[in-house]
């Protein structure tokens, strides 16, 4: 009997994700009007060749997709036990109480997602270098360069505070919560999982020194968008098919105040990731030298990976 019942989303909870979701698409189409990115900068950079910028991305894409080949060809998949919250209803649902991940399963936490979106931005951009590689100003006659253009600056807003969302919510969450020698502290721990929560954000800022183009706060409606995205793929596969979530965070069946809260959270941080990241784009324009560029960036980079191998060097 307990099997049978089904672990849906709170009414309340989804209409606050769906007014989200609309103020965010609404926000986005508001401003991205104003915006005419080009695809000069989207396949250029003041810094390096154009031959050394497509195959660094290439380089990327196919570091990205590669790695999430392997995950999606692994034999024996990743098991683990479903660890929730005291104030979860899941296992009086008849939720899953041991989670495996296998074959296309593999590839559907949040980070091993946006991995691949990663791979996607880089192998597009990195093709894209290729092809209008040259003449930039015959390219951009192209009839397909305003809407690539337009791709590549939405794909490359939306990464940026996704990758930062991803490391920090990996340092100061998810590896606080796991008890020590615990199953889930020793998958955080495997080296696949430190590239994915290191060198998203390692590949970002590389990008982000090489490229043109910048972050702008006020898409920050595109990054909010891809996480109401992986809330629905949650509601729709995670619980329909396999009974369990990923994330306590995003548990439906927590208490209504505590669970909107938490998604509420989730908001706020990918907006507040997003203006981070356009702060960090308007101090490297063009009048900021290469050298203070590379400082800047090689103390996000430096951060980001002192922080997680500190963590690694202090267990047992």
């Amino acid at each position: 009997m307990c099997q049978s019942k089904p672990i849906t989303p709170q009414p309340a909870l989804v209409a606050v994700l769906f007014a989200l979701m609309v103020v965010s698409a609404a926000t986005v189409w508001f401003n991205i009007r104003d915006i005419r990115p080009t695809i000069e900068e989207a396949i250029s950079s003041d810094f390096v060749s154009q031959t050394v910028l497509s195959v660094f991305r290439l380089s990327a894409a196919a570091f990205c997709l590669g790695l999430n080949l392997l995950l999606l060809l692994e034999a024996e998949g990743l098991t683990f036990p479903a660890g929730y919250l005291p104030q979860s209803k899941m296992h009086s649902l008849g939720a899953a109480k041991k989670i495996t991940l296998i074959g296309w399963s593999r590839l559907s936490p949040f980070t091993v997602q946006s991995w691949g979106l990663l791979g996607v931005y880089f192998l597009i951009s990195g093709v894209a270098s290729i092809a209008f590689s040259g003449d930039t100003a015959h390219a951009a006659q192209d009839p397909i360069a305003p809407q690539l253009a337009f791709l590549l600056f939405g794909l490359f807003n939306l990464l940026y505070p996704v990758c930062l969302l991803v490391s920090v919510v990996t340092t100061y969450v998810l590896i606080p919560s796991a008890p020590r020698g615990s199953v889930g502290r020793n998958i955080l721990k495997r080296p696949r999982t430190l590239i994915m929560h290191n060198a998203n954000i390692v590949l970002c800022s590389i990008e982000l020194l090489f490229n043109r183009q910048r972050i702008m706060w006020q898409l920050a409606g595109l990054p909010v968008l891809w996480g109401m995205y992986f809330v629905i793929f949650t509601w729709t596969w995670s619980l329909r098919r396999a009974r369990f979530v990923h994330y306590n965070f995003i548990d439906p069946t927590l208490p209504p105040k505590m669970c909107i809260a938490f998604h509420l959270a989730l908001v706020t941080a990918l907006f507040l990731f997003s203006v981070l990241g356009s702060f960090i784009s308007s101090r490297l324009d063009d009048s900021v030298s290469f050298a203070v560029k590379v400082g800047a960036h090689g103390l996000v980079i430096f951060s980001s990976v002192s922080l997680r191998f500190a963590w690694r060097a202090e267990e047992p």
